[in-house]
């Protein structure tokens, strides 16, 4: 990932996800989120010849690919210890079902964290993998991808939140901004 497009990963993750607590009466520390969007993916930083999409990774590097969770957590517990922002860390991958990793962690072992960072992180991951389809359409497309795997890969109650969120707060914002857009350009 590249420096520019891992600052605008963790800004909208940051967004996404305080919004997200806000509405859900903030049960998980502000900075601890903070913390873990910043240093979720640190460890891939490492890893650049196996991201760079210039061939298939091997069975080897994918292995070390899913370890990464583990290795940036470690690296935020030598920086700036918080449980709640290793978990964070950890769990971004962790699906309901048991299908995620680096654990194959399934439902409430799941840590509310974890829950919460794999909405968001494959909110954005969907964005991006769509973004061919136009900015709107990659939009949609990623709400649909969380829904239709709710309660599967994610946890129904903070899908139920994010949804909200994304319709009282972020839709909205997002609806101006591109109003001014166009009204700027025609």
């Amino acid at each position: 990932m590249r420096q520019s497009n891992f600052i605008t990963h963790s800004n909208l993750l940051l967004e996404l996800s305080l919004t997200t607590n806000i509405l859900a009466g903030s049960p998980l520390n502000y900075e601890n989120l903070y913390k873990g969007i910043n240093l979720h993916d640190i460890a891939l930083a490492a890893m650049p010849e196996i991201l760079s999409h210039e061939r298939e990774p091997t069975q080897d590097e994918i292995q070390e690919l899913k370890l990464h969770p583990v290795k940036s957590a470690e690296l935020l517990h030598a920086a700036s210890p918080s449980e709640q922002a290793e978990l964070f860390v950890m769990h971004h991958h962790e699906r309901i079902d048991g299908s995620g990793f680096p654990y194959g962690l399934k439902g409430d072992n799941i840590s509310e964290e974890g829950k919460l960072a794999a909405i968001v992180d494959s909110f954005h991951n969907a964005m991006e993998k769509h973004a061919i389809m136009g900015l709107r359409e990659s939009i949609l497309v990623a709400i649909f991808e969380i829904n239709i795997h709710t309660g599967k890969h994610y946890d129904k109650t903070w899908v139920r939140l994010f949804n909200n969120m994304l319709r009282e707060h972020w839709l909205p914002d997002w609806r101006e901004q591109q109003l001014r857009n166009f009204k700027k350009v025609g």
